[in-house]
């Protein structure tokens, strides 16, 4: 068993304890603020985390910029506030808000029944759809694009459609 201590850092059988003598993990800080520093004096601060010596996820800082990554590229990336998968960005671009199999770029799930899984809230909540072959706008206002009070609308090639 080796055991080093030495200004409150103690190694105990392979395991790193900061601010503990009992360390419970591979590394372990404990305190009233635990904080893990890494500040590079010059280029990016990078941290990453590996299996058996291969990268698998990473942080990165470069300027003012932060970059999550999952290193090997066969992974993706998960954001689970608890034990419920809240957002997903899978690998081949698609991400999804409730959801951890997004069907397209985006794909929004909300699991109950009378509740929107999207909420647009603006002066005039507009959502603006680009194809090649032109433009259209749905949405909500009063006159925005239309000059006239509409309710719900729908524009498209310059020619409205109020309801």
């Amino acid at each position: 068993m080796a055991k080093l201590f030495s200004n409150n850092a103690t190694v105990l059988d392979y395991k790193l304890g900061i601010g503990t003598s009992a360390p419970g993990n591979t590394l372990e800080v404990k305190g009233a603020t635990a904080t893990i520093d890494v500040n590079a004096t010059s280029g990016n601060s990078n941290l990453f985390l590996q299996v058996n010596g291969t990268d698998k996820a990473g942080f990165e800082s470069s300027g003012n910029d932060l970059y999550i990554t999952a290193q090997d590229g066969t992974g993706d990336i998960f954001f689970r506030p608890g034990n419920t998968t809240a957002v997903t960005f899978k690998r081949n671009g698609k991400c999804g808000i409730g959801t951890e199999n997004p069907a397209r770029k985006l794909h929004v799930k909300e699991a109950s029944t009378y509740t929107p899984a999207v909420y647009l809230e603006a002066p005039h909540a507009l959502i603006q759809s680009v194809g090649t072959t032109g433009t259209s706008y749905f949405g909500m206002g009063s006159g925005y694009m239309t000059g006239e009070n509409a309710g719900f609308m729908i524009r498209t090639d310059n020619k409205p459609i109020n309801f």
